[in-house]
């Protein structure tokens, strides 16, 4: 890491010092939580499996800050967990709409229908997961810029989930 001190606003923040294990226990923990949160996709409850999903995020974000020496981010962990919530409503609704439909296909429809919120909640999890490490890593100044670069994170960090999690899940069963 380099000795150079990084400005932001008025604040002089001094590089954190993160150590190879950190970075592997970081990985571990987001592995861990997203393979529980595939698990919660199960659940046949589309309001249960957003709420799951937004609990595992905390609880994962909670261990990340452990691992990476920080406090708990309250008020950042807070409003991710409200934008998910809020975020999934939508989603619910049409998932609601749209269950009956391909839940009424015996076995299959039902099969279908939870391997869809299993592998969303799984990326949704991931995702978060890999932000809130960026953001530990790089001394807590990633989640202070703007919305549109945390979208974008959070596009290609889903975008990398959707590829590697189908591993994940298969290397651990």
């Amino acid at each position: 890491m380099s000795e150079r001190k990084k400005t932001t606003e008025s604040k002089v923040v001094k590089p954190p010092v993160v150590s190879q294990k950190m970075i592997d226990d970081g990985n571990e923990i987001i592995k861990k939580y997203t393979l529980i949160g595939a698990g919660v996709g199960v659940i046949p409850s589309p309001m249960v499996n957003s709420v799951g999903v937004a609990v595992l995020e905390i609880a994962m974000i909670d261990d990340l800050a452990r691992n990476y020496k920080f406090g708990f981010p309250t008020k950042l962990a807070l409003v991710k967990a409200f934008i998910s919530l809020v975020g999934s409503i939508g989603p619910v609704y049409l998932a609601l709409k749209s269950r009956s439909a391909v839940s009424s296909v015996p076995l299959v429809g039902q099969m279908l229908s939870a391997s869809i919120y299993s592998i969303t909640g799984a990326i949704s999890v991931y995702a978060v997961g890999k932000i809130f490490q960026q953001h530990f890593e790089s001394g807590g100044l990633t989640l202070s810029k703007d919305n549109s670069f945390l979208r974008k994170i959070f596009k290609e960090k889903s975008k990398e989930g959707k590829e590697i999690i189908p591993e994940m899940v298969a290397q651990a069963t």
